[in-house]
């Protein structure tokens, strides 16, 4: 992310960038992430309808045309981009893991119940 931020050029509408601080701080969090076991999205289990596949393939073409046009910008904003999704993800997991856990507790009330 430190290279593609450099030669994105973005640097010179927002603001210097220490390189010495953020190289390393870098490196040590991607290390960190590498192992750990923070949920993510990921496109596995994305079910798109019918209706939407046009405006899908429409974006992924644009996508990738701005990819060959402005490839460091458009590197340094999907990057941005994916890890801002990141505290998203993790949240949203939690709800769906506490929401799968109130209906767990809920059915095996009712499995007790049946059985006595």
């Amino acid at each position: 992310m430190p290279l593609v931020l450099s030669f994105s050029g973005l640097e010179k509408f927002f603001f210097r960038i220490d390189y010495d601080l953020l190289v390393p701080l870098f490196f040590v969090t991607t290390s960190i992430l590498l192992i750990s076991t923070v949920p993510t999205y990921s496109f596995k289990k994305i079910v798109i309808p019918r209706a939407m596949t046009k405006f899908l393939l429409f974006g992924i073409v644009l996508f990738f045309g701005a990819l060959l046009v402005f490839t460091f910008k458009v590197l340094t904003f999907s990057i941005s981009l994916y890890l801002c999704l990141i505290p998203v993800s993790y949240f949203h997991y939690k709800k769906i893991k506490k929401e799968k856990n109130i209906m767990t507790d809920i059915n095996e009330g009712d499995d007790l119940e049946d059985i006595l």
